[in-house]
């Protein structure tokens, strides 16, 4: 069983073995999840999903802590990995992880990426844009518009990743609190909310710190038909007739995928 909630159990299938999933699960996001995927599995695969540390544990966490993190529980279970899969951000992770695994499990672990993506400033900034746009439920356009003049003033600043995400993290923190206190929510629940983003920019800021293009390129990758694809090498690129936002959604995806794990790594 996992453990600590380092792993999140998605499905449970017949075999002794497991596919792990690596991402930052949240209800808030527009794209599909791997909760998603797994809805289009039959027949059931065993799938865990990657977990984040309790909010407020996390912060100034490294790479390394994360997958120790989730290693730990796997090396304690003895369960067998069949295959990793990662999607956008959560690729970086899968890569290491994978490596880690192989080693521990004296074979290579196939790797499966979707729209595989190392985390930016950038992106950090495109998440925090939406969290704003959500917080102007509360707030004014005016005050939208300052916030969001603001967190691109940050970024061109200082797009250096370290910098800004601590940075981008304090700047949210304070518009949200005062929108969710003004949408009537206690101070308990403001917290939980915008620990969610907090924990997000931890993830996203540590990933930054491992080079996954070693295993990304012994991976197969699935693009959707909208991803801006970044020149990488991997083994096997695969196009995918789906948008990103549905890629983990997609049927043909998931068959895929799972198609891919189930052939092993080629010889």
């Amino acid at each position: 069983m996992a453990s600590n909630n380092a792993w999140r159990v998605l499905s449970t299938g017949e075999a002794d073995e497991v596919v792990l999933a690596c991402d930052f699960p949240t209800a808030v996001r527009p794209e599909a999840q791997f909760s998603d995927f797994v809805a289009q599995v039959d027949p059931a695969v065993t799938i865990w999903e990657s977990g984040v540390p309790k909010p407020g544990t996390e912060t100034g966490g490294t790479a390394d802590d994360y997958l120790t993190w989730w290693l730990e529980p796997l090396r304690e279970s003895g369960v067998r990995v069949s295959g990793v899969l990662g999607f956008c951000a959560g690729s970086v992770y899968a890569s290491e992880l994978t490596r880690r695994l192989g080693e521990s499990q004296s074979e290579e672990v196939p790797l499966v990426l979707f729209d595989p993506e190392r985390p930016t400033s950038e992106a950090l900034y495109v998440h925090y844009a939406r969290g704003i746009e959500i917080c102007g439920m509360a707030l004014d356009r005016p005050a939208v518009d300052e916030m969001i003049a603001e967190g691109q003033e940050l970024l061109a600043r200082d797009s250096d990743l370290q910098v800004f995400g601590p940075a981008v993290n304090e700047l949210y923190l304070r518009v949200a609190d005062t929108a969710l206190e003004q949408l009537g929510l206690n101070q308990q629940r403001r917290d939980e909310l915008n620990s969610i983003f907090t924990s997000f920019v931890s993830w996203g800021v540590a990933a930054g710190h491992i080079d996954p293009t070693p295993g990304w390129a012994r991976a197969t990758c699935l693009s959707s038909e909208d991803h801006v694809v970044h020149p990488m090498q991997v083994r096997n690129r695969i196009a995918i007739a789906a948008p990103h936002e549905r890629i983990l959604a997609s049927a043909d995806a998931v068959r895929t995928a799972l198609d891919t794990i189930a052939l092993g790594v080629p010889r």
